[in-house]
């Protein structure tokens, strides 16, 4: 596949993610209508799966604009989580309760791990 083909597919997904995200209601996260809430979920899922294929793309393709590239490995934020587990539960606990007013809330993979990398880097990266 050529480089033109496969940075058009990138765009492609990058516009389903961004048509997904747009649609996702934050507010329908509470809702007690089970119709609205799990289509608001599924189409959060979508634009979470997208999300995840451009940064894939992203990264595959030397594009990534996230701090993968100039901050830790994935090695070295593995390392800081394992040993810093209290640090990062609260973090994300933090993270939850702002986002969605409440803990408890499920939060997504890539959101998560996300979150991780971002506390590892400004613990690390600080020192």
């Amino acid at each position: 596949m050529s480089n033109t083909k496969i940075l058009e597919a990138l765009k492609e997904l990058k516009g389903y993610a961004e048509e997904y995200r747009g649609e996702w209601e934050e507010a329908l996260c509470e809702s007690e209508d089970i119709e609205s809430y799990g289509t608001n979920e599924f189409i959060g899922g979508k634009a979470d799966a997208y999300e995840d294929a451009v940064r894939i793309l992203e990264d595959s393709l030397g594009l990534s604009k996230s701090p993968v590239q100039e901050g830790l490995t994935d090695e070295e934020v593995v390392e800081f989580a394992s040993k810093n587990l209290e640090t990062i539960n609260k973090e994300i606990s933090k993270y939850v309760s702002l986002t969605y007013g409440k803990p408890g809330k499920v939060v997504s993979t890539s959101k998560i791990t996300s979150l991780v990398r971002e506390i590892a880097e400004k613990q690390l990266l600080a020192n």
